[in-house]
């Protein structure tokens, strides 16, 4: 079992509370967002309680840091970045067993939702010649995407075809008028609201109709759906919450996103 950490930090200094999540999870990969402190230390200190010493894996992709405690050999940078997607490989006992694509799209701050879901084709066909390519399709997407489960270009197949169940996301492709787009399966759809296990959301902002969001969001490929294991919008660090009184993002000391953890059996 791999477990998996994202979580967009906005440029804070959080080392400290980035090493609770991630001891507290067991992680065995975490990538970080908006990372601007120096992972060195943060390397040092969590290798330092672990027989597998912590590394940052080298990459073209700057727009997130990815560090793991796995072996070199075993995350490696797939070679091509694409905007503001990378993939890198998951190689174990010397085979190829995931891809995982990892991004950090444009906030709508500078970008319309119309705009960012109209990306979100290009994106799926990138993640699609690269699966081609290393002949692998058990890929994972992960990130901050700035957008919602709903919003257009996630679930349509113009865009990333990631829809909410499992039933849906088996039947592989979705045949389209201009040829067969493949499916992910999207389980965000199961964090929105009160009914959640958890926040009812990974993002808030107080201006917008409904202010919560789920912005950062694991896709998975069905042939990967029944080794997705648990996936879990994080709201504390084992020591102290990352949310304020009200349940929001505490951004004051930690993130306006809250991270997102996920376990896989590759």
């Amino acid at each position: 079992m791999l477990s998996f950490l994202f979580w967009n930090i906005h440029r804070k200094p959080l080392m400290d509370r980035v090493a609770r999540v991630i001891r507290r999870f067991d992680v065995h990969v975490a990538m970080l967002a908006e990372c601007r402190f120096n992972v060195s230390d943060l390397l040092g200190d969590l290798s330092h309680e672990n027989d597998q010493p912590w590394h940052r894996v080298q990459s073209g992709f700057e727009k997130v840091v990815v560090l793991s405690r796995l072996s070199r050999e075993s995350i490696v940078d797939a070679g091509v970045c694409f905007g503001d997607l990378g993939i890198f490989k998951v190689i174990l006992d010397g085979k190829l067993r995931s891809l995982v694509a990892v991004a950090h799209l444009e906030s709508q701050l500078y970008k319309t939702k119309e705009e960012l879901g109209s990306y979100l084709g290009s994106y799926a066909d990138f993640i699609v010649s690269r699966e081609d390519d290393l002949g692998c399709r058990d890929s994972v997407l992960v990130g901050d995407l700035n957008l919602d489960p709903y919003d257009f270009g996630m679930a349509n197949s113009c865009g990333l075809n990631a829809v909410m169940t499992m039933r849906s996301a088996r039947r592989l492709v979705r045949k389209t008028k201009f040829g067969e787009k493949r499916f992910f399966y999207n389980p965000m759809w199961a964090h929105f609201g009160d009914r959640s296990n958890g926040p009812a959301g990974t993002y808030y902002r107080s201006q917008l109709p409904e202010p919560w969001r789920i912005v950062d969001q694991v896709l998975v490929r069905p042939s990967l759906n029944n080794r997705l294991k648990s996936v879990t919008i994080v709201d504390s660090d084992g020591t102290a919450p990352l949310v304020s009184k009200n349940g929001l993002p505490s951004k004051k000391g930690a993130s306006d996103h809250l991270p997102l953890h996920f376990a896989l059996d590759l």
